[in-house]
């Protein structure tokens, strides 16, 4: 078998991780951070909604958006998946089990509602996480392993001001994904080092 692959996607596997452990970054993580920065645009203190938080995407975006300051809440089907979700890092879990979604999130937010709401999951929940965006907030879509048929209000999206984006890492330019270390950016000259 033969396998063909543009340079620029092409990142060396350090001796730390193993395979799997490398495939999971350069798809989940890579997936995760930038449906942060670039789509949703979470900035460090805001809550970030996360379906599906302990599947590899969720896990990846849950943890990506703790390290990059939000607030992650997970959303999860159990409560063994909730502790196993404040265990990885997030901030609070919902159990769906046990819970009702609107009145966590309002509990959790003062009722302003979480900054963007991330999904991997798709189908039934959709337009439930959509509602639990604040107002002008936006939930974008990972996955649908829930179903690629979301269910949703018109009205949440529209009275609330409220955007729906995809983000599929797949689609995504090879500018976005390609390591920084690896694009030729042109640098200004060193200027004195300050010490």
């Amino acid at each position: 078998m033969v396998v063909v692959v543009n340079d620029e996607r092409l990142l060396e596997l350090p001796d730390s991780l193993d395979w799997a452990e490398g495939s999971a970054l350069t798809v989940n993580y890579l997936t995760a951070y930038l449906s942060l920065t670039r789509v949703g645009q979470v900035p460090p203190g805001q809550s970030a909604l996360v379906s599906g938080a302990t599947g590899g995407v969720g896990h990846a975006v849950m943890q990506t958006s703790k390290a990059l300051g939000a607030q992650p809440i997970a959303v999860v089907s159990s409560a063994h998946k909730a502790r196993r979700a404040i265990g990885a890092g997030a901030t609070a879990a919902i159990d769906l089990s046990s819970q009702d979604v609107d009145k966590a999130v309002a509990g959790l937010t003062d009722g302003q509602g979480v900054g963007p709401a991330l999904d991997p999951v798709g189908g039934a929940r959709f337009g439930e996480l959509l509602r639990n965006a604040r107002r002008h907030g936006m939930l974008v879509s990972l996955g649908f392993t829930g179903g690629r048929q979301p269910v949703l209000d018109l009205m949440d999206l529209i009275a609330a001001d409220r955007h729906i984006a995809g983000h599929g890492l797949h689609a995504d330019s090879d500018e976005n994904v390609t390591p920084a270390s690896r694009r030729s950016v042109s640098r200004p000259p060193e200027a004195g080092c300050g010490r």
